[in-house]
């Protein structure tokens, strides 16, 4: 959610717009560009308000898992030497929520697609991410 950025327009003239064929993580794709040419800075407060609706991820989940996959693809081209914990780490991210998602939607084989992708990604951490995320969407009530 982004109602309380500022942004300088001469920041959109050196990174480019939003990329419009994506729509779920256009938002994080931008931010992502802006953070390898910008210092980014976090004020620790809330600034605004926002209300929780359905997550549209869950009636689309293959797109978003495109869209999120394209994202690090464009990273992952502008920054040729991240390491590969990085971007396992960042794979592992990708592939636990969708797993989530996809489960929660009874979409079985879907998630079982995105288990065996998080597991051949990163084996040590595939049950230890899902379990964690599993704890916190109970504890959030999901």
């Amino acid at each position: 959610n982004n109602p309380s950025v500022v942004i300088d327009r001469e920041c959109f003239d050196r990174v480019g717009l939003f990329d419009e064929k994506m729509f779920f993580a256009a938002d994080w794709d931008m931010w992502l560009r802006i953070a390898e040419k910008y210092e980014i800075k976090y004020i620790a407060q809330p600034l605004s308000k926002y209300r929780l609706i359905r997550d549209y991820r869950q009636a689309h989940p293959g797109e978003a898992e495109a869209d999120y996959l394209s994202v690090l693809a464009k990273v992952w081209a502008r920054n040729p030497g991240l390491s590969g914990r990085l971007k396992r780490q960042a794979l592992s991210e990708v592939y636990t929520d969708m797993f989530y998602v996809n489960f929660r939607n009874r979409k079985t084989v879907a998630a079982a697609r995105s288990a065996l992708a998080l597991f051949l990604t990163d084996p040590g951490r595939s049950a230890a991410l899902i379990g964690a995320r599993f704890k916190r969407k109970k504890e959030e009530n999901f």
